[in-house]
């Protein structure tokens, strides 16, 4: 038998497997989503969300970690050329993949929110949660 030191809760939301039958947000969360790096530029964030067909794009460090994100309304009309870390959103409201999926549904209905970015305790990007996939 193993402990892990740091205990379950992180463990769950390092999104590590575990057994039960909780509906947590990291069962429901959308993996491939597009990303790019600080110093990508607007026309290759808005290709790359395109081809992706929902967005945002999610605008990572070096190491993974969410710096923000990118939004079509951010990167439509912007030449091409203009660094992303110029129109991209900072500070964007993250959750871990730890969550109670019906609960954070129904907290981003209330609030109008449909998708949220979903990372690790370190920042690192899991992926995106839309309330629409939880939703019955």
């Amino acid at each position: 038998m193993h402990e892990y030191a740091a205990g379950k809760g992180d463990w769950l939301a390092a999104d590590l497997p575990f057994e039960g039958t909780a509906q947590l947000a990291g069962m429901f969360i959308r993996r491939g989503v597009a990303t790019v790096g600080e110093r990508a530029t607007a026309g290759e964030a808005l290709r790359l969300l395109e081809a992706q067909g929902f967005g945002p794009v999610v605008v990572i460090n070096q190491a993974g970690v969410v710096m923000g994100a990118a939004y079509r309304d951010q990167l439509v009309g912007t030449a091409e050329e203009t660094a992303v870390a110029t129109v991209m959103r900072f500070g964007v409201s993250t959750v871990r993949p730890s969550e109670d999926a019906a609960a954070l549904a129904h907290r981003m209905g209330q609030r109008g929110v449909s998708r949220t970015v979903v990372t690790r305790p370190d920042g690192s990007l899991v992926g995106l949660f839309f309330a629409a996939d939880k939703t019955p």
